[in-house]
């Protein structure tokens, strides 16, 4: 199922809505969509969940200072914090994070 088809099965069950963007002046209308409240009951947001598994993984696997500098690093820089750099992370995802 293409995007399109599968955003209008979504908006016709009520999930999401359609708005069109006025300011696009070459190409195709641009069309944003924005979750309903229907779709966001369907589709919650489970980002504040996730940071609190992650942060309990840390904590469990690296300890709870470890932890706490993850979270200090969050006010500095990423090239000036030391976290990213002595992190030891498994396999491809350490080397996602050096590159990053």
């Amino acid at each position: 199922m293409g995007v399109r088809q599968h955003l209008a099965e979504l908006e016709n069950k009520g999930f999401v809505t359609q708005t069109r963007e006025e300011k696009q002046t070459r190409g195709r209308p641009v069309h944003l969509w924005r979750l309903t409240q229907t779709g966001h009951q369907r589709f919650p947001d489970g980002y504040p969940q996730l940071t609190l598994e992650l942060l309990d993984v840390i904590r469990s696997d690296l300890g709870e200072d470890s932890m706490n500098q993850l979270i200090d690093s969050r006010n500095e820089p990423k090239t000036n914090s030391t976290i990213y750099r002595n992190c030891r992370l498994p396999g491809k995802t350490s080397k996602a994070v050096l590159r990053g």
